[in-house]
């Protein structure tokens, strides 16, 4: 900031005018009252410049710090008009004491400016949470204290004992306390800031009116005959106005680009706001000042009106700080709720966190399991008579498994995230598997009902999360019908803006909703069930999936007849994503090698022996080290390899192998993915499990494509054994 400073030119004219100030006092060329004269013009000029460089670029600063360089701009007019008038006068204010009463007021205007501009607390805005009217209570405790120390020190004096005023003790006291009180504010705003740019700000402000403290307080005791100043009147002058540079000094620190914070900010609340502000501090000094009406003798009625005026100030001082005591204890309880809600939450995080992690190890455990069910279910597919009972009892086995998977990825998908992938599913196929599924969890009193257009059509989405918002949905009709009802469930096309929309809406029979409630249903975190018994996040989760399938969700509901959720989403010419038959999908044979290397000895077995059948040399490991071993020993063409394993992952195998071979390609297959894998030099592709041997075909004639083209051929099979079965094709790659 202060090499920053230094290279500013305003700053620099800023110190060229502090020197020029002295200019007059060494020209001995010139006469006493030419050099006066002299003086006081430059004077005039610093004031107008220290002036202008307060309004320079104003309008290009936050609102309240126009508003507080404004007020100290209007402080330095006020001191300029009085600079004015001294000269107008020949600096002879006891020729009338009117003019010295004209010439404090303007001197008590330049000081409530500063007060005023000072409690906007310009380092503070824009405030987070304000406490209302904070600057206003401030500004006006500031107001009635230097209204007050006005009235007190100088009009009574004025007014009821007009010897003692000429004798400018009054005055000098009026001046003496309010620099006492902008000293003591502004040292507490700059121990207090946190900002180093209000910081600097704050601090030269200090420089200057700790100058005028010790100024004014050296003129006091020399009025009061308790010290002589020995500083020559001329140079005394031209100090006061060195403050002037000091004040445009801080004015260019302030327009510098804000500063980062240096520390975290300290949290006081509304009382230490107060404490900041004028309010105890106007209260001790103004009572310290009205101690001397009480020890130093003075006629009765003057002691009587000073009274009076410090008896009315301290009252309304020490009413605002009962209001700020009330204010502070609303301020504490909003906290404690605020603090409360984010207590919850931060609970409710650290449960899902938790959550998140034994989902993984479960999901992976659980995904190996219907990885056998669902291979040896298609295996018994393929190999019974398409007339079979038994073959579909193998059919169920199959589809049961696909569906156990997806149960498993919705629970993923909502404790953890993961990527969206998205594919072409009918949304009517999908919206009768979920009303079987919401059904057995809805209860036995909640009847559902579906009414599905034919020509509702396919939509581009991932099937576990369109599923997952029938579910969330289902669940809310369910909580809001605690006497039973039912469901209903339909889907129709319609037109919008020119466009083909499918709807999906959902109603219930439930309480309903009124316009409060129904206007705040997707914020994050509101839940009208009991404490504890919801989340407030299952319509934020339906609304971000919506959202990013770039459809339309509306909600209907009237307090008593229920609730409806209507989405519009755009469908698609695409064919739908539902299971095709497993023994009419194409056999993949070859003659690879290929290196499985899987932790589970179920799962291994039943991937190699599908293998096996398919032509392919099939080598076998139980983890990354064995399989490092193995490929050392008699390299592979292919690798097979689980991400997730005991003494070495799948992950660290992939880079030993890009470091041993040049060329050698690598399939992963998971049951969780949890970190992203690092980018490798060579061909390699992700299996979910549990996947189908479609699924394992498909990603093997990927990698097989980029090997030689002597892997391709199948090995030659005898005359005798030739002939495939009735019930399914061969594709030889």
């Amino acid at each position: 900031m202060w090499r920053t400073l230094s290279k500013d030119w305003i700053a620099r004219a800023i110190a060229a005018g502090s020197l020029l100030l002295w200019v007059p006092l060494y020209s001995p060329a010139a006469p006493l009252g030419e050099v006066a004269w002299l003086s006081s013009a430059v004077q005039a000029a610093v004031l107008v410049a220290s002036i202008a460089v307060c309004l320079w670029q104003l309008w290009q600063r936050p609102p309240v710090e126009r508003r507080f360089w404004s007020l100290v701009s209007l402080s330095l007019g006020c001191w300029l008009a009085v600079h004015l008038l001294e000269f107008a006068i020949d600096w002879n204010w006891s020729a009338d004491l009117r003019i010295s009463l004209l010439g404090d007021t303007g001197y008590a205007l330049l000081y409530l400016l500063l007060v005023l501009g000072l409690e906007l607390r310009p380092h503070a805005s824009p405030e987070r949470n304000p406490v209302p009217h904070l600057r206003l209570l401030a500004q006006l405790g500031a107001s009635v204290f230097a209204v007050g120390l006005y009235v007190y020190t100088v009009v009574v004096a004025m007014f009821f004992d007009p010897d003692s005023y000429a004798t400018w003790v009054p005055s000098e006291c009026q001046y003496a306390v309010f620099d006492l009180y902008l000293t003591l504010r502004l040292a507490s705003l700059a121990l207090s800031v946190e900002d180093s740019r209000w910081r600097a700000t704050y601090s030269w402000l200090f420089v200057a009116t700790l100058s005028w403290l010790a100024l004014d307080a050296t003129d006091l005791l020399s009025d009061l005959e308790v010290v002589v100043n020995t500083l020559p009147e001329h140079v005394q002058n031209t100090l006061w106005f060195v403050t002037p540079c000091v004040i445009a000094l801080a004015a260019r620190i302030s327009a510098q680009p804000p500063a980062a914070v240096l520390a975290a900010p300290r949290s006081g609340g509304i009382f230490q706001a107060l404490w900041d502000g004028p309010l105890l501090t106007s209260a001790i000094l103004f009572a310290l000042v009205h101690l001397h009406a009480l020890v130093v003798p003075a006629a009765p009625v003057v002691a009587g009106a000073r009274h009076w005026v410090a008896f009315s100030v301290i009252l309304m001082l020490f009413a605002m700080a009962l209001a700020s005591q009330r204010l502070l204890a609303r301020e504490n309880r909003r906290l404690a709720d605020e603090r409360e809600a984010v207590n919850e939450r931060a609970r409710l995080a650290q449960r899902l966190e938790a959550l998140g992690r034994l989902t993984g190890g479960v999901a992976h455990d659980f995904n190996n399991v219907l990885q056998v069910i669902r291979m040896c279910g298609e295996n018994l597919v393929a190999e019974l008579d398409p007339r079979s009972p038994q073959r579909q009892q193998a059919a169920e086995i199959v589809l049961a498994s696909e569906r156990a998977s997806g149960l498993t990825a919705r629970l993923l998908a909502l404790v953890r995230g993961r990527p969206s992938v998205r594919e072409d599913c009918d949304l009517n196929e999908t919206v009768r598997r979920t009303a079987g599924t919401l059904s057995r969890i809805i209860g036995e009193d909640i009847r559902i009902e579906t009414e599905l257009d034919p020509a509702a059509g396919t939509i581009r989405a991932e099937v576990t999360q369109l599923e997952h918002v029938l579910l969330n949905l289902g669940v809310n009709a369910r909580d809001a019908m605690p006497r039973g009802g039912t469901i209903r469930i339909t889907t129709v096309v319609r037109t919008r803006g020119g466009e083909r929309w499918t709807e999906l809406a959902m109603t219930d029979q439930g309480v309903g909703m009124d316009m409060a409630t129904r206007a705040r249903i997707f914020e994050p975190f509101f839940t009208t069930k009991d404490e504890g018994a919801g989340t407030g996040l299952g319509l934020v989760l339906v609304k971000s999936f919506v959202d990013e399938l770039g459809g339309l969700i509306e909600v209907d509901s009237v307090p008593g007849a229920g609730t409806t959720f209507r989405i519009f989403l755009r469908t698609t010419a695409g064919a739908t994503g539902a299971a095709r038959d497993p023994a009419a999908t194409q056999r993949l044979n070859g003659s690879a090698t290929v290196l499985l290397v899987e932790d589970e000895a179920a799962v291994r077995a039943v991937i190699s022996g599908y293998l096996r059948d398919g032509g392919f040399r099939v080598l076998e490991a139980a983890n990354g080290i064995e399989a490092l071993e193995v490929a050392r020993r008699e390299r592979p063409d292919l690798v097979v390899t689980d991400l997730t394993m005991p003494r070495m992952g799948g992950a660290e195998l992939a880079s030993r192998i890009d470091q041993l071979f040049d060329d050698l390609p690598v399939v992963f297959v998971t049951g969780y993915i949890q970190d992203g894998l690092a980018p490798s030099a060579r061909p390699w592709s992700m299996l979910q499990k549990p996947f189908s041997r479609a699924e394992l075909d498909a990603h093997l004639r990927a990698v097989l494509a980029t090997l030689p083209a002597r892997i391709h051929e199948p090995p030659q099979r005898p005359a005798a054994d030739a002939a495939e079965p009735s019930d399914g094709t061969t594709a030889r790659v």
